[in-house]
């Protein structure tokens, strides 16, 4: 979180780490199963764990982005 905090449009963001958040939504409902874009702050850590990255625009991917950060 060395750029500030991550971010939910329409949402009040509380606790955070490089892998979970805790937010109150403001303007909808949110239920288990529902996607929910986050704008991340730090992010390296959390790709360390991943394989791979989606590239996306809205519901598009556009990309796939290999990572390999064994050993990192």
């Amino acid at each position: 979180m060395d750029h500030g905090n991550p971010t939910i449009e329409g949402a009040d963001v509380f606790i955070v780490s490089d892998e979970h958040i805790t937010f109150i939504p403001r303007d909808r409902k949110v239920k288990v199963g529902d996607r929910v874009e986050v704008l991340p702050a730090h992010v390296d850590p959390t790709v360390a764990y991943h394989e791979r990255l989606h590239v996306v625009d809205g519901d598009d991917v556009l990309d796939v982005w290999e990572v390999d950060l064994r050993g990192w």
